[in-house]
């Protein structure tokens, strides 16, 4: 089961538990999704059919692809530790880049799926599955979290960079004022900073004419 991936058995393309799965996520219009096999036994074992395994490798692209035939939604229910929370966080990207709804399950102080269902069962894991984060925010507060050990200046810079990339994707105006938001809550800088740096990266995507012709009409005009 651990092996690594052959000709035979292509893991990327493959979801662990889908089979008998599809039905309910289906029904539910989600996906639950766990980083392994014996995460996804337990979570059936307690009811919970609409989950699948990423059989312990990174969440692929076809993996993205194959749940979205069956719902647009996804829920992150990786191990939490720093490794499922990296994991989480690159998955996430995956899922959004494939037209997949995003949130996130979080399990804290559980290590995983399996030891949260055996130590507060069913009923407190559904409240968790209500409650799921938002999977950007997610993104940018264990990013923070992940990467700030101290509040230097570059430090800081660094880490906005990382959490700008998240916001980028967005379209909705909403959703990226509340995350600029976020953002600045979590490195404890003014919004306005946080802002001006958004608007700088999206200034970037433009063609080069289009940036050019923008920074053209930025000049005021000389006075006669």
């Amino acid at each position: 089961l651990n092996s690594q991936e052959t000709k035979v058995f292509n893991k990327r393309k493959t979801l662990y538990a889908l089979n008998v799965a599809q039905s309910e996520i289906k029904k539910q219009g989600f996906g639950l999704l766990v980083e392994g096999y014996m995460d996804a036994i337990s979570m059936h074992t307690y009811g919970f059919n609409n989950t699948v395994a990423s059989l312990g490798t990174a969440f692929s692209i076809e993996q993205a692809r194959l749940l979205g035939r069956y719902a647009r939604k996804v829920l992150f229910a990786y191990d939490n530790d720093v490794a499922g929370i990296q994991a989480t966080i690159r998955a996430i990207d995956i899922a959004r880049e494939n037209f997949l709804q995003a949130k996130v399950v979080l399990l804290a102080p559980a290590k995983d799926p399996d030891e949260f269902l055996q130590k507060y069962g069913k009923q407190e894991l559904e409240k968790r599955i209500e409650n799921s984060v938002d999977a950007v925010v997610y993104q940018i507060e264990q990013t923070i979290k992940l990467n700030q050990n101290n509040n230097s200046l570059q430090e800081k810079v660094e880490i906005l960079a990382k959490v700008l990339e998240f916001v980028k994707k967005c379209e909705n105006s909403l959703e990226i004022d509340s995350y600029l938001q976020t953002i600045a809550s979590g490195l404890l800088i003014d919004i306005a900073i946080v802002k001006t740096e958004y608007n700088k990266l999206m200034g970037e995507k433009l063609p080069l004419q289009t940036r050019k012709k923008l920074a053209k009409q930025a000049v005021p005009h000389e006075l006669n």
